[in-house]
């Protein structure tokens, strides 16, 4: 499908243009534990309920686009292109330990005006970097969902998540934009 293609601007915000992109750079930390949450199976087959998705403070990067002005219907898999920097998972990555590779988890959240977010069909996609001193591409689930007018949308790039064991380690990591060199976010989009 014809795709709508968003970029990671240094002040947090998606553009639709290189030329819109802010110079900047922007950092999170991993905790040891999870920080972040999708979903839990498990909290149904054992009566709990399953808490909204959530990211902590500081340990995770979001990028918002401006409210839509008309109604964008994403049928498909969106894909990010991305380049981050952690010196710390830079000098263990080549260990031939698979554990030491950073871990991060990408999503993309539908912001109502209200500001509250959802998380589309609470998908996840977990990344093993494959080297920190390259791009890289990560493939996020297929979704099928509309973004109303006047809602955002919302990437998003976390440390952890409570589904999923993470990181070894703290491991940094920075996100550095310029207009000519910055991350894409590309949704597969209809109509």
């Amino acid at each position: 499908a014809p795709s709508r293609t968003l970029y990671l601007s240094g002040d947090g915000t998606l553009v639709d243009s290189r030329s819109k992109v802010t110079r900047g750079s922007r950092q999170y930390t991993n905790a040891l534990l999870p920080t972040s949450h999708s979903e839990s199976s498990l909290a149904g087959l054992i009566g709990l309920k399953d808490p909204a998705p959530y990211d902590t403070r500081g340990t995770h990067l979001g990028w918002t686009s401006a409210p839509l002005t008309a109604s964008v219907d994403v049928v498909g898999a969106p894909k990010a292109t991305l380049e981050v920097k952690s010196p710390t998972a830079e000098r263990v990555q080549n260990s031939g330990d698979a554990s030491d590779q950073l871990v991060l988890f990408a999503k993309v959240y539908d912001v109502a005006p209200d500001g509250t977010q959802h998380l589309v069909n609470r998908l996840v996609a977990p990344v093993r970097v494959p080297d920190v001193t390259r791009p890289f591409t990560v493939e996020l689930p297929g979704i099928v969902h509309r973004y109303e007018a006047g809602h955002r949308l919302r990437f998003v790039i976390a440390a952890s998540d409570t589904a999923y064991f993470g990181n070894r380690g703290i491991k940094p990591v920075t996100v550095v934009s310029a207009p000519q060199d910055t991350g894409v976010l590309e949704l597969p989009v209809v109509g």
